[in-house]
């Protein structure tokens, strides 16, 4: 016997759809530490060149960050036409901004549960586990970036683009200090 369309949309109202959370979560758990690392290993990279990787074809950035990848970790450089980037091991570099993120959700998750379990009355604080489970990704993911990735060049021995220059050197004591401003302004 055929079902009628009153029985059809009382079966179809019976069927939950999921939530947004359970449909975002796992995409976020899975792309968060491969983010991290990939941004915190090429962000000094991405930014010396500048212009040129924004302005870049799909193809070509996928060339140059392979090459960033690939070069910070390893030492080799699959594109010798693109952008080279040398092998480099900075321990300094494992406490970054997605360590540091990952760090708060770390937290976040601990007393979160610990705050749940000494109210006893459900949820309190919403997704520990989640957020938890998303911050130790985000502390692996940083941390391999950070540890390969360039080390911060000293503003004494080096300049750095769009940022203010003082020279302090051989300076007589009556004479006043001078700049150099090489920041670029949009106004």
């Amino acid at each position: 016997m055929a079902k009628t369309k009153k029985q059809r949309l009382a079966e179809l109202s019976k069927r939950k759809m999921p939530s947004i959370k359970k449909i975002v979560y796992p995409i976020v758990k899975f792309g968060s530490s491969p983010i991290a690392f990939i941004d915190q290993i090429s962000a000094k990279d991405r930014q010396i060149l500048g212009s040129a990787y924004d302005n870049a074809g799909m193809v070509q950035k996928v060339k140059i960050l392979s090459n960033i990848i690939m070069g910070r970790t390893t030492g080799i450089n699959p594109f010798s036409s693109e952008y080279k980037a040398q092998q480099t091991i900075n321990p300094s570099g494992v406490i970054n901004k997605w360590t540091n993120g990952g760090a708060i959700g770390l937290v976040y998750g601990i007393l979160g549960k610990a705050i749940n379990n000494k109210l006893g009355m459900g949820n309190v604080v919403p997704a520990t586990t989640e957020i938890k489970t998303i911050g130790k990704s985000l502390i692996i993911g940083g941390a391999l970036g950070g540890f390969f990735d360039d080390q911060v060049s000293n503003p004494h021995t080096s300049s750095s683009v769009g940022t203010r220059q003082y020279s302090m050197t051989n300076m007589p004591t009556n004479t006043r200090m001078t700049s150099t401003n090489t920041s670029k302004s949009a106004f």
